[in-house]
């Protein structure tokens, strides 16, 4: 994802810029970009993009504010958007002069912009970025939350650095099921409320550190209920997007429980994502929800993004894995879709509530499964489960290989 900042002076030449890329966004084959719209005051309270957009009315009357931006983000290209008026060599050499790195105008077209997008961010920005994937379904129930958590300690065990995403508001299963508090993430209210800047320190400090003993695995837990989080004019979308570039320029991988995701938001999250694992299993009503649901987010997919569907067979009837696999890939015109099986394993099924994963109670069937996963999305994991203590670190858990009766919050499992 291409972090874009338009700087102007005025709130109308903002929404102006703003306005005309968002349509160019609209084409489905343009890049993945996330815009944010900033005055010169409010520029030093954000981290580094990977370009900046300088407006017509700053590079006209105050074109020397371009040095000023260039020293607070040195790694950052910055294009400057040329008035009629100066649209000449002598003025573009100028530009140069003050620090930027490329041109724009009113005759500028919208391959033109692209072009120029991409290659800056490419080769002019020498910013860290993580890989961002989705782990989504066509119904609950089908385990998103389970692959999501399964997935995240699989990559964690091959050295990465990962956080994981709590997008249900309602029941934030994901936070409780792996112990991390608080369950109400206040800080990130703050942040999508406005109330705070979104960068690295303040978006840092919603996150929630799920090991005692391992600061590599993270959560963000859910945001605060709302329709706002759906609804297409209000800013939440865009802020929530802006928190997940600063972790996905903090973290090797950021994995987000898509499953209750809905309109526009979950169709931003679509638009920025690396990859998505798409989540079924056997029970046929599933079929018919996750074709559709599958459909719908594959027109909002980027180009360069790229999807697997993994089965989950935590349910023991329903179709063939075979028949499923081959109904699914054919309705959805995916015949090369990478498919991955996860088998059904009673021993981790009692994952939620203990702090580890499917990836490390369950059977060793169960664990080479996600090792596959992990390897779709460029990880390479070991076959030898870890032990992880619960986020307050006040006790250690059994080793996977002991019996698989459980205490979890205050129910026997079995």
């Amino acid at each position: 994802m291409i972090s874009l900042y338009i700087v102007e002076r005025s709130a109308e030449g903002r929404t102006k810029i703003v306005d005309l890329i968002t349509q160019y966004l609209k084409d489905p084959q343009s890049p993945r970009i996330s815009l944010k719209s900033l005055s010169l005051e409010e520029v030093r309270f954000n981290s580094p993009p990977h370009i900046i957009l300088v407006g017509e009315e700053i590079v006209g009357r105050e074109v020397s504010e371009i040095a000023k931006l260039k020293k607070i983000f040195p790694s950052s290209a910055i294009i400057a958007r040329v008035p009629p008026a100066l649209d000449n060599l002598s003025f573009i050499e100028q530009l140069a002069r003050f620090g930027a790195d490329e041109v724009v105008s009113l005759q500028t077209t919208q391959l033109e912009f692209f072009r120029k997008v991409i290659l800056l961010s490419r080769n002019g920005s020498k910013l860290k970025s993580g890989t961002l994937i989705l782990v989504d379904g066509g119904k609950g129930g089908v385990g998103v939350t389970s692959v999501s958590a399964g997935l995240a300690e699989m990559l964690v065990d091959s050295g990465k650095r990962v956080c994981l995403v709590d997008l249900d508001p309602e029941t934030q299963d994901l936070s409780r099921f792996l112990q991390a508090k608080p369950f109400v993430n206040e800080n990130l209210s703050l942040l999508l409320s406005q109330a705070q800047p979104i960068v690295e320190d303040t978006v840092l400090n919603s996150i929630t550190q799920v090991w005692a003993d391992d600061d590599r695995l993270s959560i963000l837990t859910a945001p605060p209920d709302g329709d706002e989080m759906y609804e297409s004019r209000n800013p939440f979308s865009r802020l929530f997007l802006l928190v997940l570039e600063v972790l996905d320029s903090t973290f090797d991988y950021v994995i987000v429980d898509t499953g209750h995701a809905r309109g526009i938001l979950r169709r931003s999250l679509y638009r920025v994502a690396d990859g998505v694992v798409f989540v079924v299993n056997r029970d046929p009503a599933v079929l018919f929800a996750s074709v559709e649901r599958m459909n719908k987010g594959l027109s909002e997919l980027s180009p360069d993004s790229h999807i697997v569907v993994v089965e989950n067979g935590s349910v023991d009837s329903g179709l063939p894995s075979k028949i499923l696999k081959q109904e699914l890939l054919e309705a959805t015109n995916l015949e090369d879709l990478p498919f991955i099986s996860i088998p059904e394993c009673s021993s981790g099924r009692v994952w939620p509530g203990s702090g580890s994963t499917m990836m490390s109670r369950g059977k060793r069937s169960v664990r080479r499964a996600f090792l596959d996963l992990g390897r779709v999305f460029g990880a390479e994991g070991n076959d030898v489960p870890v032990r992880k203590t619960l986020s307050f670190g006040v006790k250690q858990l059994p080793a996977p290989s002991e019996p698989a009766e459980r205490l979890v919050s205050g129910v026997k499992l079995r």
